[in-house]
């Protein structure tokens, strides 16, 4: 790995949600092998339990102080979000960091798209974020954290000022577009909030140009002449966000495959 200093982490807990697969298990495995304790949040428990058995088992070594602690947690639903930091409070303690991954991205246009799945999108990708955001800033709060990070995932579609004819004939995703605008506007007045309210909590917007998950279908790799990112490059720029000494805040960083161009 990058030499990054985790350090001031080991042994801490950071929440990740949609960790199951793709990018959040990149992610997890990561910080778990920079020695933090990883709270897994995801709806699918059967994956998330799969990772943890995986990366506890031996397959991947974790620094000291590392490990991997899956929950059911669908964020659209607050009764389980407040039961899962309830559970991370009483037994790993104080939340040093999340990191919002969890998200949905059907491939539909407008036209094709009815009032639920609108609503499913902007349930999961905007407030299941912002509602996890705020539990965690709670932890934060409660247990006098004043190093800690939230770490929203968005899109370069969330920053483009228009979207182009190229980008929606391979992604017909008018809803996600509009979710992660919807994000960089909360991350704006959050960290607008936390220094009003005196909180030292800092704010990353990390928005990705296309990753090769599950959501990328074959047919899209294909149109985009494979010119991706994988999970693992965002995995180490959450570290690189994480490692950053708390006088630092990186609010913007955007990454995308070279020669990607919308």
């Amino acid at each position: 790995m990058e030499q990054m200093d985790m350090s001031r982490l080991v042994g801490r807990v950071v929440v990740v949600t949609g960790a199951a697969g793709g990018l959040g298990a990149a992610i997890a495995e990561d910080l778990f092998q920079s020695g933090l304790k990883v709270a897994a949040f995801d709806c699918n428990l059967e994956r998330v339990q799969a990772l943890a058995a995986r990366l506890q088992g031996g397959s991947s070594s974790g620094a000291a102080g590392g490990s991997v602690h899956p929950l059911h947690v669908d964020i659209t639903k607050e009764a389980e979000l407040k039961r899962a930091f309830q559970w991370v409070d009483e037994h790993l303690g104080a939340v040093a960091a999340i990191v919002n991954n969890a998200g949905i991205a059907p491939m539909s246009p407008l036209g094709d798209s009815d009032h639920q799945l609108m609503s499913s999108v902007l349930n999961t990708n905007v407030l299941g974020l912002a509602a996890a955001t705020r539990e965690a800033i709670e932890s934060m709060k409660k247990h006098g954290v004043k190093d800690g990070v939230i770490v929203n995932i968005g899109s370069t579609v969330g920053h483009a000022e228009f979207i182009s004819r190229a980008l929606l004939d391979v992604f017909a995703m008018s809803m996600y577009a509009t979710s992660k605008h919807a994000v960089i506007g909360f991350n704006r007045a959050l960290r607008a909030e936390l220094r009003n309210q005196g909180v030292n909590v800092r704010v990353t917007d990390l928005s990705p140009g296309t990753v090769q998950t599950p959501l990328v279908s074959d047919k899209c790799l294909e149109d985009l002449e494979h010119r991706v990112l994988q999970p693992r490059d965002i995995a180490r720029a959450v570290r690189f966000v994480l490692s950053s000494p708390p006088s630092v805040e990186i609010v913007h960083l955007t990454i995308q495959p070279a020669g990607e161009v919308w």
